[in-house]
């Protein structure tokens, strides 16, 4: 988590290395737009507490609706973001260990759609561009399923979550004249373990749902 957390402050800091103006433009007000994007994550199933686990590759696109408040301070853009994606990113895997070696009762996994609660911070640029971090509150809905044998074979050995986490990242976004803009954005987001439904008492089948998404996005200012 410190590399990532690292690595998204280094990439702002690239972000807003070209000087910064002295007039720019004003961000302050709502808005509503729509984004485009691309899921790819892991949902690592593990079995008994096993620290490892099994990786299940979880990879599709999504599709979303945005709501958010801009703020202008004296050289800052600060303000709250709401979105709502649905996705269709998904995943299986036969093979490897237990949860997920046993053909035909392997280890799936999706993730139907995910929702974001952020604040945002960004530092206004000349030429309209607005560099920023972010980050706040998830929810997604995840579904799981892993080898019935790990479970005991006690019930589905399944999980069909509405599942709360974190999310944070960064993006830079660039105004124009006619009261639209338009954004490239990335975020990390984390559930926590989860027991799946039919794990039997000493299996204890879980799962732990990371998702890296990348999104492109078109805002109109009201």
């Amino acid at each position: 988590m410190k590399n990532r957390i690292a690595g998204l402050l280094a990439c702002l800091y690239c972000l807003i290395t070209p000087a910064l103006a002295q007039d720019v433009q004003d961000w302050t007000g709502r808005y509503y737009g729509a984004s485009l994007g691309f899921v790819d994550g892991t949902s690592n199933h593990s079995w008994r507490g096993t620290p490892a686990g099994v990786d299940v590759d979880v990879k599709g696109g999504m599709i979303g609706v945005t709501y958010g408040h801009n703020y202008q301070g004296k050289n800052t853009v600060y303000g709250y973001e709401v979105d709502l994606s649905a996705s269709n990113a998904d995943g299986f895997l036969i093979g490897g260990t237990t949860p997920c070696i046993t053909p035909g009762e392997a280890c799936s996994s999706e993730l139907d759609a995910l929702a974001t609660l952020r604040m945002r911070v960004g530092i206004p640029l000349n030429n309209g561009f607005l560099p920023y971090i972010t980050g706040g509150l998830a929810v997604g809905k995840v579904k799981a399923t892993a080898d019935l044998g790990a479970c005991g074979r006690a019930g589905d050995c399944s999980l069909n979550e509405l599942m709360v986490g974190y999310t944070v990242g960064v993006g830079v976004e660039k105004m124009f004249n006619n009261g639209w803009s338009a954004k490239a954005e990335y975020l990390y987001t984390h559930f926590g373990r989860q027991t799946m439904d039919g794990s039997r008492p000493g299996n204890n089948v879980a799962g732990v749902f990371n998702y890296d998404t990348f999104k492109i996005g078109v805002n109109r200012r009201f």
